[in-house]
């Protein structure tokens, strides 16, 4: 049985940015911490499992929204050449 640990305000935000894809130094920038926080909270591994999945979930929208716009793309592609 897995328990959930309470995540501070910055560890939360901290992992909202490394699940979209910012880098570790941008993140610890941005927050004002260091990297070596950044990589303590990865070394974590259910925190570096929460990342993955938001990666994972981010990268599933930007797949879909892709999708959405080849069809838009290929819809004008066809009535311009029929």
């Amino acid at each position: 049985m897995s328990t959930a640990v309470a995540k501070t305000l910055t560890e939360e935000r901290a992992l909202a940015l490394l699940g979209s894809g910012v880098s570790p130094t941008a993140v610890a920038a941005s927050l004002g911490i260091t990297d070596s926080r950044i990589s303590q909270l990865l070394s974590d591994e259910n925190f570096a499992a929460e990342v993955a999945t938001l990666r994972y979930q981010n990268l599933q929208k930007h797949n879909a929204r892709d999708s959405a716009y080849d069809s838009l793309e290929d819809e004008v592609w066809f009535e311009k050449t029929a």
